[in-house]
């Protein structure tokens, strides 16, 4: 399966029988090793608004820890408008939802943790090409020291790790270049073939699944083609609107050269074939 898809990244992370996969994955993304995490228990991925008026959250993967640390995994195929904001949105549901009701309250807080997959790059370059893994948390802007650790952002920029060569002492690489390329290759490295990352393998066999599940599985594989194929098509528009832009501007740059050095309009009109009013409108 294609983890990228909302079925497969699901199935793979946001269910009971693959709970291993998801306290494995969470264990490297975060701590790099494995141990930390040993058991979690998922929570309703439906967040409902304060009131009817309010905006409900939809994660993808949530689930809490026994010392009550919760954790929101999000796959985004595509760049959204304000995504930064739409991240601390959604980090922020959680911890609201810490305050304890009808009784005194001292603001104590468990830590929330978002992971977000990213199958894009962060826009105009704010990270290198060879920077992929990024940890946010507040900090104080003037000595750079950690000032409040609670609460903790991961982005993984999955496509700078298409040629990534994973070292095998980092349990987060090993996980990120299995990830990256569950569904196009079986030539994996001697440290993948074994353990936690043959049940990733084997959960995402598309030959475990039953007619109904392959069914869900191809409707969704279909929506992120739809998808991705919206975009090149609204890119392409983009760039052709950008070249028309670049011969007008072309044609208009010859047209008042042409003014300037002494033409009157009838000739620029016969050596350009445009009309007057089409002339007026480019030197203007």
């Amino acid at each position: 399966m294609n983890p990228y898809t909302d079925y497969g990244f699901k199935k793979l992370f946001g269910t009971e029988e693959n709970k291993e996969l998801l306290i494995s994955f969470l264990n490297a993304m975060i701590f790099d090793r494995e141990g930390i995490i040993t058991d979690l228990t998922y929570k309703n991925i439906e967040q409902l608004g304060d009131n009817k008026d309010r905006r409900n959250c939809y994660f993808d993967v949530y689930c809490e820890t026994q010392d009550g640390s919760n954790f929101i995994v999000e796959m985004q195929n595509a760049r959204k408008s304000y995504f930064k904001d739409r991240s601390l949105f959604y980090a922020a549901k959680p911890i609201r939802d810490q305050a304890e009701k009808g009784e005194e309250w001292d603001f104590r807080l468990n830590n929330v943790y978002m992971v977000g997959v990213m199958n894009f790059r962060f826009p105009n370059k704010e990270y290198p090409e060879d920077s992929y893994y990024h940890v946010i948390q507040l900090v104080d802007v003037v000595d750079q020291h950690v000032f409040y650790d609670k609460l903790t952002l991961i982005y993984l920029e999955m496509p700078k790790l298409k040629n990534m060569t994973p070292r095998s002492n980092s349990f987060r690489d090993l996980w990120l270049y299995a990830l990256q390329n569950l569904c196009y290759t079986d030539d994996y490295p001697e440290t993948l073939r074994e353990g936690i990352f043959k049940k990733l393998y084997d959960a995402a066999a598309m030959a475990n699944l039953n007619d109904a599940q392959l069914l869900a599985y191809e409707r969704s594989q279909k929506a992120m083609w739809d998808r991705y194929s919206e975009r090149e098509t609204a890119r392409e528009e983009g760039r052709e609107e950008g070249r028309e832009e670049g011969r007008e501007e072309k044609i208009a740059e010859i047209v008042c050269n042409m003014k300037s050095t002494g033409l009157d309009l009838t000739t620029i009109m016969k050596i350009t074939g445009l009309s007057e009013d089409e002339i007026q409108k480019l030197t203007n």
